[in-house]
């Protein structure tokens, strides 16, 4: 069975009245809620502050606080994009050049299965990959160096 509706005040009187939860300034507290909304913030870092055995935050606990723990947790997860993606980056490079200097640089020679480890259970997921491949490569891209190189090469 699924909750029940509460609007942004019947939300923030349930986080005092029954959860114990300080809130200092309810139109503060609204607007974050209306911006991040309960589940995502609520839902998603009261752990921390919560008394298990009540199920009740823990005495003296602000709303504030938890709207801390979210944006330090968002910054956290942004930082740790940007260097996965640098990570990522540098191994498709890595990746793409040995696979040409093997391989040559057509295009076709990622599409050859025969240029693929295929021993053991590598074999389904090679095929999977190359399929893969050659539906990516004949759909139309929207960035012009990409369509530029597969109209020239």
């Amino acid at each position: 069975m699924g909750k029940d509706f509460l609007t942004y005040e019947q939300q923030l009187n349930k986080l005092e009245r029954e959860k114990g939860l300080i809130i200092l300034d309810r139109d503060y507290a609204k607007r974050k809620l209306r911006e991040i909304s309960y589940y995502s913030l609520i839902g998603g870092y009261k752990e921390p502050f919560k008394y298990k055995p009540s199920g009740k935050y823990i005495r003296g606990v602000t709303f504030d606080e938890i709207v801390c723990l979210y944006y330090f947790d968002e910054e956290m997860r942004s930082l740790f994009l940007k260097y996965i993606l640098h990570v990522e980056r540098q191994i498709k490079s890595t990746l793409s050049y040995h696979f040409c200097e093997k391989y040559g640089e057509s295009q076709n020679q990622y599409l050859d299965i025969n240029n693929y480890n295929m021993s053991g259970k590598k074999s389904a997921e090679i095929h999977k990959l190359v399929k893969y491949l050659k539906e990516a490569v004949s759909l139309p891209s929207n960035y012009s160096y990409i369509t530029h190189h597969v109209n020239e090469y």
